[in-house]
């Protein structure tokens, strides 16, 4: 095997007869530019050569979703014929004409690797046989000219069998795409056998992305990082645009939270500390809190920092989290008399309905939004601030937040704003199939957020109804036809009859309109599974 790896030498690499769209760019090429940027790709970066305008009503993928959301909750398959795979790799790369390379990128450009590549490369050691030198530069030249990502995603994966300067600055080049992150960082590993090498090239490679190749970065931490990366871990690296719950045990773990909390904490670390903490407590798709096995200490740690600073919200939320889990948990921590008098100190302090007052009236999205949390939390009474400012700033979407409570009277009062400030007329445009996501449905939207607790109150929200009901939003029709349902029919205005049947011939979603029909008939809603 170290013999076919090994047989590569130097001289004019063969060009592959390019067999796509020619008027489409390479995505290395793309990305090319960005090559020495420390940070994220900037928007401009993103799209790749061969996205697809996106379709009314279809739900699209961000980058890297598919990879990592097939990474994470789904098994592999065995449908893919990889022998045929292999065999057309081989003869793609050795014969190198039109009919070769088109029936190989034929193969593989419509489905992602990542189900089977494991296998194909298992196969390419075991089955050796095709001429290393031409699979080298093969697979270099489809990484660097593909626009095609599935072709680009297997290029990078054989690319770790051939380490070298030249394929280790493309894997480095593509990589910075969340896209591409996590085949970048699997084949440099493979490719890089010095540890402080690694470690450097890992920490460049993460500072680049921030989405789904920040979570493929994260899982793949270097062994023993060295203190200055477990210190970014804590401060920087658990965060990203997917879910710090992907991330945050990683970063727990490997940056030694437990560890660096036993030095008084600037507020920077503090606050890492807490966003990690909170990504465990909530728990979710990834390991969390019962998975740490240094929490019982990590907790106290973190409590006894608080009684050295002021805390703020985010903080106080966590102490919540942390009493909250106790003592749903006591078993899995071995002081929580202690942790759980420490917590009843500091979630007695007034300075928490101090901070949410405030807070809640900031102009900061993030801090409005943890005094929003905080006062669900803690039971504080925000909603006649919130109200207010939904009155006074019709842009505000607190919609959903001032109608979850339980006073019918302020209820009605969220609804008759809503008839006052949503454009119920121009929703009320006629069904269709919509899906109702992006900002031009924002009103659409808003009015979802109110219909939706509109089960609870059966004598307010009418206009609401009837503009759900007429509303080319699936959603929204189905959350009117859910108000209705609640409600007695001797109850409905006159016209709310009309109004159904008039929607039954004209409905394009099967599921709804079984629901009117039911609704009309006096039966039971289809929708109910009790």
């Amino acid at each position: 095997m170290k013999s076919w790896f090994s047989n590569l030498f130097s001289g004019k690499k063969p060009a592959w007869p390019v067999v796509w769209n020619d008027a489409l760019p390479s995505a290395y090429q793309q990305l090319l530019p960005w090559r020495g940027e420390p940070g994220p790709l900037p928007e401009n970066l993103r799209r790749l050569p061969d996205t697809l305008p996106r379709k009314e009503n279809e739900i699209s993928w961000s980058d890297g979703a598919l990879d990592g959301v097939f990474s994470h909750h789904m098994a592999g398959g065995d449908e893919t014929d990889v022998q045929k795979i292999r065999d057309l790799l081989k003869a793609a790369a050795e014969k190198g004409d039109k009919a070769s390379v088109s029936a190989f990128l034929a193969a593989v450009r419509e489905e992602s690797p990542l189900g089977y590549i494991d296998q194909l490369l298992q196969l390419i050691v075991e089955q050796q046989g095709i001429d290393a030198e031409k699979l080298a530069d093969f697979s270099a030249w489809l990484a660097q000219n593909s626009p095609e990502r599935n072709v680009i995603k297997l290029a990078m994966s054989v690319l770790a069998f051939f380490p070298g300067q030249e394929n280790s600055d493309i894997l480095f080049v593509l990589a910075a795409h969340d896209e591409f992150t996590l085949y970048g960082i699997v084949a440099q590993a493979a490719m890089t056998k010095n540890p402080q090498a690694y470690e450097a090239l890992w920490w460049r490679m993460a500072k680049r992305v921030d989405g789904w190749g920040r979570v493929h970065m994260i899982e793949r931490i270097p062994e023993n990082p060295g203190k200055p990366l477990r210190q970014w871990l804590l401060r920087d690296g658990y965060n990203n645009a997917v879910m710090n719950e992907y991330t945050a045990w990683y970063c727990a773990t490997q940056g030694r939270l437990a560890e660096a909390l036993t030095e008084p904490a600037d507020a920077e670390l503090l606050h890492g500390a807490t966003e990690i903490l909170q990504a465990l407590f909530n728990g979710g798709p990834a390991q969390d809190i019962s998975d740490y096995d240094d929490r019982a200490q990590c907790c106290l740690r973190y409590l006894n920092q608080l009684t050295y600073t002021e805390p703020a919200l985010e903080h106080y939320s966590l102490v919540w989290s942390v009493n909250d889990y106790l003592s749903d948990n006591p078993a899995q921590f071995g002081n929580t008399e202690i942790l759980k008098g420490l917590a009843a100190e500091l979630l007695a302090s007034p300075r928490i309905a101090q901070l949410v007052s405030e807070q809640i009236r900031s102009t900061d999205e993030q801090t409005r939004y943890q005094a929003i949390r905080a006062g669900r939390l803690f039971r504080i009474d925000i909603w006649p601030e919130l109200f207010v400012q939904q009155q006074q700033n019709t842009g505000n979407d607190d919609w959903l937040t001032l109608m979850q409570t339980d006073n019918p009277e302020r209820a009605r009062q969220v609804a008759e704003l809503a008839e006052q400030q949503l454009p119920l007329v121009a929703i009320a445009s006629g069904p269709s199939d919509a899906m109702g996501l992006g900002p031009d449905w924002e009103p659409h939207s808003k009015l979802d957020s109110v219909l939706q607790e509109l089960h609870r109150f059966p004598d307010i929200g009418w206009p609401l109804i009837r503009s759900g009901l007429q509303s080319p939003v699936v959603r929204n029709r189905n959350k009117a036809l859910s108000a209705l349902y609640a409600r007695a029919r001797e109850s409905w205005p006159q016209d709310m009859t009309g109004l159904l049947e008039k929607g039954v011939p004209a409905e394009p979603d099967n599921q709804v309109k079984a629901r009117m029909t039911a609704l009309l008939k006096g039966e039971k809603d289809p929708a109910d599974r009790d």
